[in-house]
């Protein structure tokens, strides 16, 4: 008699928000990263093209999409990994957590595609850094 295969179980709660509880995740903290979001991308400086000019048009809508996404990524997978190594338990210090990753990833995200830009600058200035020469 043949063994049975593998069940693969994956407890998801579905919500009117979609995917809100797949981590745990409840209303007020998306209304946290929500709020977090949209101060972050209304307080940035907008993105520049190569020549130093503000995007436009289809280029500008795709960066706000792009900054979104990664504005939400980071509190998302991150906030319960932070409160756990950190021994919080009240969701109210998860929601600050929540808050600063925000700020964090969406900054970082930015400045990992302006890096992009100019690989060879980057090298320069991590080589410069590791050195102890610059900042």
């Amino acid at each position: 008699m043949a063994a049975p295969g593998a069940e693969i179980v994956i407890p998801v709660g579905m919500t009117t928000l979609g995917l809100g509880l797949l981590f745990g995740h409840d209303t007020t903290f998306w209304i946290v990263v929500g709020s977090a979001t949209a101060l972050k991308m209304l307080s940035s400086d907008p993105v520049l093209d190569k020549d130093g000019e503000p995007l436009v048009g289809r280029h500008k809508v795709r960066q706000w999409f792009i900054s979104f996404l990664s504005a939400i990524i980071m509190p998302f997978a991150l906030t319960k990994v932070f409160a756990e190594i950190l021994g919080v338990d009240s969701p109210v210090i998860e929601y600050g957590i929540a808050f600063g990753l925000v700020i964090v990833g969406e900054g970082l995200f930015r400045w990992l595609a302006r890096a992009s830009h100019n690989p060879e600058k980057l090298i320069e200035w991590a080589w410069k850094v590791f050195r102890g020469g610059g900042k």
